[in-house]
């Protein structure tokens, strides 16, 4: 499908993502307010649990985005049977990760928790969670390869229909599986990692069907995998290594903030959970117009309309922003009311005002900012991208680490999120300026 730079383009292919999104939100708020009323362990280990299984997931993120990119370009092109090839033989990359990354999280979670966390308790629920939960990178693999298909096709409708099945199964099954109702067992922690994986089930399952059933589909030639061939492979890993070593840089050092917010204490841990809870209603927006100028850029220069990209991104951007304000200030205004639903604890709500007000601003500033360094990527210029956030990164993990040893305290360290968006933004924006990415083929 060969798209253009206008408003509504920009919204059909971003509003799907975006409510696409907003479930995946739901879900892990739902996760945060069931495990919340259990305790404040079992909602810091789930939150530690479920950042160390995202560090692996952003993996299989990064491929998705080549192999969106890449699907995007061909669309673009009207070249529907190379999609087909790149679909195929795609495949096989990502069974491999779905297999390598099962055995890491199951394998090295059981070295790594105990050493990165103080708390005994903590550590073994984390644990917990952590070995129940990796057995859904196989169905979340599914997923990442189904939401990458669309999106470079730009058709979204189907993302918006999969993730309700899933959100609205996870919260069924988190109210079963976690308190213990309906004559099921009250697995706690281990509840809410099953629950997530029955409901990734279920929507991978919608995907796989839906792309059988679909006759549009025919033109793709799907499914024939004795057209499967190496290069393809190749040029699919050679476009989504530096976004993989992106992501994980990102999730790692997002890992690593909250570890050290660990050691500040549980009253900071519990806080700094709430305030993600929030923070992710916020990023909302902000991802699916992210993900749609990433795709949408890719087809432009598929249709070899470079003059348009620059236009879309700006568009893109505004869009992207002013949604994200107007979340904001709704946020701020009702910040108790949306904090108290999250946590019943006076003192965590106290102390979360502050720091939501820190990270509304990084959100305006990630509205921006995220468009940004993935219409970079959009173009194919992923190792530029990976440069862009080895350098952002430096940074945001210095200032955390100064903050860790001069015992700033917690409202410094959340400033963190504002300094490396910001520096995402410029270095992002100005490689998109000097015009070095309209040569790019892939």
């Amino acid at each position: 499908m060969q798209i253009g730079s206008s408003y509504s383009d920009i919204l059909k292919v971003a509003f799907p993502i975006i409510v696409a999104s907003l479930v995946h939100t739901i879900i892990g708020i739902t996760d945060i307010i069931f495990l919340g009323n259990l305790g404040d362990v079992q909602l810091g280990a789930a939150s530690l649990g479920m950042l160390f299984y995202f560090v692996i997931y952003m993996i299989g993120v990064g491929l998705g985005t080549g192999y969106q990119i890449s699907i995007a370009r061909r669309s673009g092109e009207g070249n529907h049977s190379s999609i087909g090839l790149i679909h195929d033989s795609g495949w096989l990359v990502f069974a491999l990760y779905a297999i390598v990354g099962f055995l890491i999280l199951v394998l090295s979670s059981f070295y790594l928790m105990p050493l990165l966390i103080d708390d005994e308790e903590l550590s073994s629920l984390s644990l917990e969670y952590i070995f129940h939960r990796s057995w859904g990178i196989f169905f979340a693999t599914a997923i990442i390869v189904y939401r990458s298909f669309y999106t470079g096709i730009a058709r979204t409708n189907i993302i918006t229909y999969a993730s309700l099945i899933m959100a609205l199964s996870n919260i069924a099954l988190n109210y079963v599986l976690i308190y213990g109702f309906y004559g099921f067992p009250a697995w706690g922690v281990k509840g809410a990692a099953i629950a997530s994986n029955i409901s990734e089930l279920l929507a991978a399952a919608i995907f796989f069907c839906y792309t059988l059933l679909r006759k549009n589909n025919s033109k793709y030639k799907l499914f024939a995998f004795s057209n499967m061939k190496r290069e393809i492979n190749l040029q699919l890993l050679s476009l989504s290594s530096p976004v993989i070593i992106q992501n994980v840089l990102s999730m790692g050092s997002w890992f690593i903030f909250f570890l050290l917010i660990e050691k500040l204490g549980s009253l900071e841990l519990a806080i700094s959970n709430v305030v993600r809870s929030i923070y992710m209603i916020a990023m909302v927006p902000v991802w699916g117009f992210a993900l749609a100028a990433n795709s949408m850029v890719s087809n432009l220069l598929g249709q070899n309309l470079k003059s348009q990209v620059f236009i879309l991104i700006r568009k893109t951007a505004i869009v992207s922003f002013a949604i994200t304000s107007i979340l904001i200030l709704l946020s701020l205004y009702f910040d108790r009311q949306l904090l108290s639903i999250a946590t019943n604890s006076e003192n965590v709500v106290d102390g979360s005002i502050t720091i939501l007000r820190i990270v509304g601003l990084a959100s305006i500033c990630i509205s921006v900012s995220n468009v940004l360094i993935l219409s970079v990527s959009g173009t194919g210029a992923t190792k530029m991208a990976l440069l862009i956030e080895v350098i952002c990164i430096s940074i945001y993990l210095g200032y955390l680490f100064y903050c860790h040893t001069t015992k700033a305290g917690l409202k410094a360290m959340w400033y963190s999120e504002i300094i490396y968006w910001i520096s995402i933004g410029l270095f992002s924006y100005m490689y998109l300026r000097s015009g070095k990415w309209s040569n790019k083929t892939i």
